[in-house]
């Protein structure tokens, strides 16, 4: 089975619901669990967070002035 992320060319994402995943398993110091941050995916999905191949991907968040289902 291919990797999902050999075939991803680029993300767009709208309403990431107010906070999109922070793609970091750490930040000075402290862990950043799901849903916050990619540190426990490995015990979530049963595979290792891949930074090399999603920092390969662009990525576009964009959420409209007038939503107001995240606020």
């Amino acid at each position: 089975m291919r990797n999902s992320l050999t075939i991803v060319l680029a993300a767009a994402v709208g309403a990431p619901g107010g906070w999109p995943i922070a793609p970091v398993r750490q930040w000075q110091g402290h862990a950043f669990p799901y849903p916050v941050g990619v540190d426990d995916l490995s015990a979530l999905a049963c595979q290792d967070f891949k930074e090399k191949a999603y920092r390969e991907v662009p990525h576009f968040f964009f959420m409209g002035a007038r939503m107001r289902t995240t606020r």
